[in-house]
C-alpha cells in the first residue's frame, strides 16, 4: 500500500510539474504571438516609410532634372552677353566698339 501511496505521490507530483510547463509553454506562446504582432505593425510602418522616400526621391530627381534644364537654358542664354561684360571689364574694352583683335580673342573663347 505505501508503495502505491509513493507512486501517486509521484505521479501527481510530475502532473504538477507538467501543468507548471504547460503554463510557462503557454505564456511563452502569448509573448511571441505579442512580439509578432508589434513587430508586423513596426514592419508595415517601416515599408510605408520606404515607399515615402522612394516617392520623395522620385520628385527630388525630377526637380533636380528640371532646375539641371534650366540652368543649362540660361548659361546658353547668357554665356555671350557674361563672356563679352567680363572680357570689358577686366580688359577695359568698350562692348560697343570692341577692337577686331578683342572680338577675335572673345570668339576664341567663346568657341
Amino acid at each position: 500500500m505505501q508503495a502505491i501511496e509513493g507512486e501517486l505521490q509521484l505521479v501527481a507530483e510530475k502532473e504538477r510539474h507538467l501543468d507548471q510547463k504547460l503554463h510557462e509553454v503557454t505564456a511563452l506562446r502569448s509573448d511571441l504571438e505579442k512580439v509578432k504582432f508589434e513587430q508586423g505593425q513596426q514592419c508595415q510602418v517601416l515599408q510605408n516609410q520606404v515607399a515615402q522616400l522612394a516617392r520623395d526621391k522620385e520628385a527630388l530627381k525630377e526637380k533636380y532634372k528640371s532646375l539641371q534644364e534650366k540652368n543649362k537654358s540660361s548659361a546658353k542664354k547668357h554665356k555671350g552677353k557674361l563672356l563679352i561684360l567680363f572680357c570689358s571689364l577686366i580688359f577695359g574694352w568698350s562692348s560697343s566698339s570692341p577692337s577686331i583683335i578683342s572680338s577675335t580673342y572673345i570668339l576664341v573663347i567663346c568657341t
